[in-house]
């Protein structure tokens, strides 16, 4: 282990993190402590693995802050071909934030359709009659009631 070691408030400082988040990190084992203090050879270590991971994720710092193009916790609209169309055509991969939008909506649709299937909501097709019309049942005399 190096004996080289900066404070937790340090590192946080220097990978643009909170203190909590590098306490996690500590306890996670992903960064080495030296009792309280965080080892500089593993933080500088994490530090780039961290940074290769997100290749372009956060923007860079601005000197100035930039207004917001759209007011925060506004719905966002998905560009569609057509109705019909399951995916947004976007001729590449989507923004971050909508492909994580577009992901938790089909989980959540996912969840649904396996909660109503086991309460009953859903049957398969084969097993349902609206096709049928009740062609393969047989009538109910009054004598059977």
């Amino acid at each position: 282990m190096s004996s080289e070691t900066i404070s937790q408030s340090e590192a946080a400082r220097r990978a643009g993190v909170s203190r909590a988040a590098i306490q996690k990190n500590l306890l996670s084992g992903r960064i080495i402590a030296n009792g309280k203090r965080v080892d500089l050879a593993s933080f500088t270590e994490w530090l780039a693995v961290r940074k290769s991971m997100q290749g372009g994720v956060q923007p860079p710092l601005q000197p100035e802050v930039q207004p917001a193009e759209t007011v925060a916790g506004a719905s966002v609209q998905i560009p569609r071909a057509s109705p019909d169309c399951a995916l947004p055509q976007c001729g590449g991969l989507l923004p971050m934030a909508l492909a994580l939008q577009v992901e938790q909506n089909a989980k959540a649709n996912l969840k649904q359709l396996e909660f109503d299937q086991k309460s009953g909501a859903v049957v398969a097709a084969a097993n349902s009659s609206v096709g049928n019309a009740g062609a393969d049942r047989t009538p109910v005399q009054q004598d059977d009631i």
